[in-house]
């Protein structure tokens, strides 16, 4: 090359060194030198103007010093910008600094412990298509407000990687302090490499603190804003207060096409100490974030002082497809430490998230004080087409988890605001511990399809177990009920609809729900094992009510062979389980009436289960309980005893309407219908100074044993005789009668006696029996069941029990002191193990303290 003139050179360097245009400097030096002269026009590090070079320190110091608009152009060079005297500070307002698609680099490593790269403390600046790396500190702050920090495109975006080298808690973008506002980051990659699919994190992502407000991280409808990926932190962080910002468009926490991870470590964003207000998506339209394939939670809200944020619209553990899972190693939302009054979903109508396929829970609320949040209008568990779901990482993966004294929080609200919580592993919603209290989950669909209309199973429905109380699931307006159905775990108990489990676990109220059908309550969408499950000590919860908004459907559950000791629309069991009502609820109907059986017994009470109530003192707390497979109620074990079960309709279910079984409800007998005389009914057999409900009985194969219709009420005497009254009643009507001591023990129904045929098998004439007598039979032979009448003239134990031919105990029907008087027994045709007998010849044989006397018996069938 033919070498120039030192006039050449001088002029070469002045063409440099002077702004092309006025405010316009160009870089010609990756060195890093100060500016010789600010303010004079000319961006020089030497008075020499030969020896002088325009750096990017000298051409931002040079900027500074001219007032106005400026700009900067960082030439392209194989050599990153390596700076050694601290942070580049820009103080004038409009700046524009434009480097050449990220290959013009500014690289902090030999500046001092800490320094940040670069400081925009002015307004309306400007940062395009530079390459931030190796920042001791933050690599970019924005102090100042309505900057630019990227731009329209993917060229005009900036790189930021392998920052904060001396500080774990430094970020690649700081926005901080109140006067940070209405800054656009867009189109960067933060922790990315190459063509977005590299990681090459920085410490953490992007940081908004210190009272920053009103800035936007992102666009909307944009494919993608910002590419957030990487870090070895957070994503992004919001703190300190700040308020009214939104990130919106961004892929945080997976690579530039949305498929594949490339995790932030700590997680995707992080909204503490005092952050309100803020958006993380868009409440509009389909702009909102992709935050999946994240290390650690897809967002954290923590603190007793974060409030009022708002997450709208955002893909959460699924990829950019919404069709296969890109899992957050965490939760999809975790709200924790207090936070409260923050909004998942909800922001408007249909501006939920989805949630799914997330390692955790889809949204886990934590800790006191953790109340007052709203989750709404979100898909958890499902894929983008509403039909299909992801399955989570780990067996105890939960749709929605409230735990640790999380209180007052709603989840859903009404039927438009609702939820669809399905295809999550181990429960749709799982409330859990001691404070957990005064949730509410209203108006969801768990375990259905986002149509309400098949089955997308959660392992169960809704579970509340480990002292949470007072929580409601439903509510009392006729458009809060929840559909729970389709949930089928294997195991008992899972594949409920609802469980209530342990001591402690109080005053839960679940009402005005579906539970084990689709979204009109026509059609059967079962659950496993049973629609409510309450057990191992859980007291005082209420099942239905007494209006009809309260009432629950509780129908189409269970499949395969009838276990005889499960109740598949409610199921009680456990010791302590006690001081629990069903009331007011349709069980094995549909919404129209029909049958819409479960499979296998409406009700069961076993295994220690007391002090419950099945129905009430009148018709408003009555169970309409008919179509089951099984028996109405079911009734096992010695310590199965005090339940109430009054003023309920039962009808047309496969086996009786109430069945005792083990010597439960203390071993009670039913009484007997003597005669009908002028509206008036009497009879004997009842337990002494016992409440007998009179029915008008269902026609049943038994013989006996569903009361459809409350007639009448009375007390019965001291020797368990009764009268009452009940008009109105035809030929062709049949009555049946139930009783319940003064413990609360209720017995089973009465041999069902057609009003025409009423006769009187006493001849005592209402006083005491003179002497002791064992009556036949009646009816015999007998198809089912039979009564055996006897009577005493002294009071003492007294046994009654049933052999086979060849002598062989079969089942014990009394067994326990009784008073003088008449009193009745009923064989249902099964042994002590509930097991029904053969046809044949059989004895039943009455003993006292000084007289034994048995008669033979027919069975046919």
């Amino acid at each position: 090359m033919k070498p120039l003139s030192c006039l050449a050179i001088a002029a070469a360097v002045l063409l440099l060194a002077v702004p092309l245009s006025a405010g316009t400097f160009v870089t010609n030096s990756t060195a890093d030198s100060h500016d010789v002269n600010p303010g004079d026009g000319i961006c020089g590090d030497h008075i020499d103007v030969v020896s002088s070079h325009c750096t990017v320190r000298a051409a931002i110091e040079e900027a500074n010093a001219i007032p106005g608009p400026d700009t900067i152009v960082v030439t392209a060079s194989e050599i990153p910008h390596i700076l050694a005297f601290g942070t580049l500070t820009v103080t004038d307002n409009g700046t524009a600094i434009r480097g050449e698609s990220g290959t013009s680099m500014l690289d902090g490593l030999n500046n001092p412990f800490g320094a940040p790269i670069l400081d925009l403390l002015s307004d309306s600046n400007s940062v395009t298509g530079m390459s931030f790396q190796r920042s001791r500190g933050d690599a970019l702050v924005v102090s100042g407000s309505f900057n630019v920090i990227g731009g329209g495109s993917s060229e005009e975006g900036n790189r930021f990687v392998n920052n904060g080298l001396d500080l774990p808690d430094s970020y690649a973008l700081r926005i901080s302090g109140k006067s940070a506002s209405g800054n656009l980051i867009l189109h960067n990659f933060i922790g990315m490499t190459g063509n977005g699919t590299e990681p090459f994190g920085n410490s953490n992502g992007i940081a908004i603190d210190n009272e920053a407000h009103d800035n936007v991280v992102g666009r909307a409808s944009s494919a993608w804003a910002n590419l957030i990926s990487g870090n070895k932190g957070y994503g992004v962080l919001i703190s300190g207060g700040a308020h009214d910002n939104e990130i919106l468009g961004n892929v945080i926490g997976a690579d530039i096409t949305g498929t594949r991870v490339a995790p932030n470590g700590s997680g995707g964003i992080l909204v503490r100490s005092g952050a309100h207000d803020n958006m993380i998506g868009n409440q509009i339209d389909s702009s909102g974030n992709i935050i999946s394939g994240n290390d650690g939670n897809g967002i954290t809200v923590t603190g007793s002082t974060t409030t009022e944020n708002y997450v709208c619209r955002n893909l959460i553990g699924p990829d950019i497809t919404g069709l296969l899972p890109l899992a957050n190693g965490g939760d999809g939302v975790r709200i924790e430490n207090g936070a409260h009054s923050n909004y998942i979903g909800g922001c408007v109508v249909s501006s939920g998230n989805i949630i799914s396929g997330n390692r955790g829970s889809g949204i886990r609320l934590t800790g006191t004080g953790t109340s007052q949040n709203q989750i709404s209008h979100n898909w958890i568990g499902p894929d983008i087409r509403g039909f299909g779901g992801f399955s989570s990482g780990q067996d105890n993966s939960n749709g929605i988890y409230l735990g640790e004294g999380a209180s007052e929080n709603i989840v859903g609200g009404t039927m438009a605001d609702r939820n669809v919580i399905s295809g999550n592993n181990y429960c749709g919603v799982l409330l859990t511990s001691t404070g957990t209290n005064a949730n509410r989950i209203s108006g969801n669909f768990i375990g259905t399809s986002t149509a309400g209309s098949s089955t997308l199973e959660n392992g169960c429905g809704v579970m509340i177990q480990n002292g949470a109380s007072h929580n409601v699931v439903g509510g009392n307006a006729m458009t809060e009920g929840n559909v729970i159905s389709g949930n089928r775990g294997l195991l008992f108990p899972y594949g409920a609809g609802v469980a209530i489990y342990d001591e402690g676990t109080n005053y839960n109220q679940v009402t005005g729900n579906k539970i084990g059908t689709d979204s009109t309550g026509t059609r059967a969408v079962r659950n496993g094992s049973a629609g409510i499950i309450i057990g191992a000590g859980a007291q005082h919860n209420q099942v239905g009510g007494t209006s009809l908004a309260e009432r629950n459907l509780i129908s189409g559950n269970g499949s395969g062979a009838i276990v005889p000791s499960l109740g598949r629309g409610v199921h009680l069991f456990g010791n302590g389980t006690s001081f629990n009502q069903i009331i007011g609820n349709a069980i094995g109907l549909s919404s129209t009436g029909s049958v819409l059986a479960n499979a296998g017994n409406g009700i069961a009470l076993v295994d220690g289960a007391t002090d419950n109530q099945v129905g009430g003192s009148d018709d408003t707390y009555g169970n309409a309980i008919a179509f089951n497979r099984g028996h109405a109620v079911y009734l096992a074990d010695t310590g199965t005893f005090d339940n109430s079960i009054r003023h309920n309709s039962m009808y047309t279910n496969d086996s009786l309407g109430i069945a005792i079984r083990r010597s439960a409800q203390r071993s009670i007998t039913a009484p007997s219908i003597l005669v009908m005389d002028n509206d008036t009914v009497t009879g004997i057999g009842a337990p002494p100074l016992g409440v007998v409900d009179l029915y008008l009985a269902a026609s049943d194969p038994s013989g006996r044993g569903e009361g459809k219709k409350w007639l009448a009420t009375t007390t019965a005497d001291i020797n368990g005789s009764f009268k009452m009254t009940a008009a109105g009643l035809g030929s062709v009507d049949t009555l049946t009668a139930q009783a319940t001591d003064i413990e609360g023990n209720s017995s089973e129904f009465s041999i069902n006696v057609p009003v025409g045929q009423v006769t009187d098998i006493s001849d005592e004439g209402g006083e005491l029996p003179a002497a002791f007598r064992l009556e036949q039979n009646y009816p015999n032979p007998f198809n089912a069941s039979t009564q055996i009448a006897y009577s005493l003239p002294s009071a003492g134990l007294v046994e009654l029990k049933i052999y086979n031919i060849v002598g062989q105990l079969l089942a014990t029907l009394v067994s326990t002191p009784q008073s003088a008087g008449n009193h009745v027994a009923v064989w249902d045709g099964r042994n002590d193990a509930g097991i029904v007998v053969s046809s044949g010849v059989y004895w039943y044989r009455l003993t006292t303290a000084d007289r034994t006397e048995s008669r033979k018996m027919l069975l046919l069938k």
